[in-house]
């Protein structure tokens, strides 16, 4: 009783701290301040001003499209439209995500009290708490801080609905209710049901309660996106779950030509397209899929150069790296990255080990993450930022092993 009693003061402790350094933030940034390498804030923005001018969800005034997942613009909407465009909406915006981050905090607490027990959980919610990457997006006009929020309860829920003897009908319904609404803010997420369901046989779930376990899943996931998917359909006359963009991206990610080294570079990124000069969306499957087979004939050791190369950005550049103006903290920076990637391995062998299956949710979310921006989309270390709290539950459970087995033990 002493120790829950311990460990609540001080888990109310990292929350507090998490929210001064979060307002502290905020209120010390300029108002003004957008920053110059994401253009994404200012499409976000002028979606939310034409859905309240003209009620109309798109980029261009009074013109329906699907270019961009809308949950974001809704939410930036709503505060506009409230607290108004000026100085009072931007802060109650940056108010509201800094509150997004402390609660974001708790529920890492309560995902990995599930998995492991309450002193991994107080560190994991530390590192979040005290993460400069993940307390700097608070600040920006940017789906990370409500990604992250809506990530954190999906995750839970998939793990209480995961690791019961009969299927729950409740927490698996609000799975895929969360589920919906993450795919809604990014849809990075959407083909993660494919990783769910083999999950389920893999912890031993028989064929039928899987069934009952996709048809509540579906259920709670059509709450959300049934409107959208119909709002898509009335407008476009074809099936759009989420939006209608994405060939771009994909032809990109996956085009080199011969003796070209990949690199993330907008630049590179823009001429692509330029030269491509491809106009519709199913030109840029095809197209891609052309070039993946191609170079997996021809050119084998440069597309697994290429992989290589987009691995090591998603995983190896922290988010905000480049953003660093001082050479020894930048350095600094990236050998504490290393050193908590380092950890989280020891961590995840660790459970393995101790056949600790309820692990299992996140190294589906992990490996699924992974193979999305690494064999599918692009890997930027931003993309990266909302999965690092599962990193670090992984990276805390390290260090106490290490601890534990190594130090303590000496």
């Amino acid at each position: 009783m002493v120790s829950e009693k311990k460990n609540t003061h001080i888990l109310i402790t990292i929350l507090f701290l998490a929210l001064i350094l979060r307002v502290g933030f905020v209120l010390n940034l300029p108002l003004e301040f957008i920053p110059k390498w994401e253009s994404d804030a200012d499409v976000y923005k002028s979606i939310a001003v034409n859905l309240i001018n003209t009620g109309t969800y798109g980029r261009e005034a009074g013109i329906a499209d699907a270019q961009d997942p809308p949950l974001y613009p809704f939410f930036l909407a709503l505060i506009y439209k409230l607290f108004g465009l000026g100085k009072t909406g931007i802060m109650v915006i940056r108010l509201l995500q800094s509150l997004l981050g402390v609660l974001t905090c708790l529920l890492v607490y309560l995902i990995v009290r599930r998995i492991f027990n309450q002193k991994i959980g107080i560190f994991s919610s530390l590192i979040v708490a005290i993460h400069p990457a993940i307390i700097a997006y608070t600040g920006l006009h940017l789906t990370e801080t409500l990604f992250i929020f809506l990530l954190s309860l999906f995750v839970l829920y998939f793990i209480k609905s995961y690791f019961v003897y009969s299927i729950s009908t409740g927490d698996t319904f609000l799975c895929g209710l969360f589920w919906s609404l993450t795919v809604l803010s990014r849809e990075e997420l959407l083909l993660f049901p494919l990783f769910i369901i083999p999950g389920l046989f893999w912890i031993g779930k028989e064929f039928k309660g899987v069934v009952k376990y996709a048809i509540l899943f579906l259920a709670g996931a059509l709450i959300i996106l049934g409107p959208w998917i119909t709002r898509n359909y009335l407008n476009f006359h074809k099936f759009v779950p989420v939006t209608k963009g994405g060939g771009e991206v994909l032809y990109v990610s996956n085009y080199l030509e011969p003796g070209e080294k990949w690199t993330p570079d907008g630049e590179r990124f823009h001429r692509i397209l330029q030269d491509a000069k491809i106009n519709i969306q199913s030109s840029y499957v095809k197209e891609t899929i052309k070039n993946l087979r191609d170079m997996l004939k021809y050119r084998p050791f440069e597309y697994l150069d290429m992989v290589w190369k987009k691995f090591e950005e998603l995983w190896f550049h922290p988010s905000g790296l480049y953003q660093i103006p001082i050479k020894s903290l930048k350095t600094t920076y990236l050998l504490i990255h290393y050193l908590l990637l380092c950890l989280c391995v020891i961590g995840i062998i660790n459970s393995f080990a101790l056949r600790n299956q309820k692990i299992i949710p996140l190294i589906l979310l992990l490996v699924y993450v992974t193979i999305f921006h690494v064999l599918i989309l692009f890997p930027l270390a931003r993309y990266m930022l909302p999965f690092l709290p599962y990193v670090f539950i992984f990276s805390t459970s390290g260090f106490f092993y290490f601890y534990d087995r190594i130090i303590a033990g000496a």
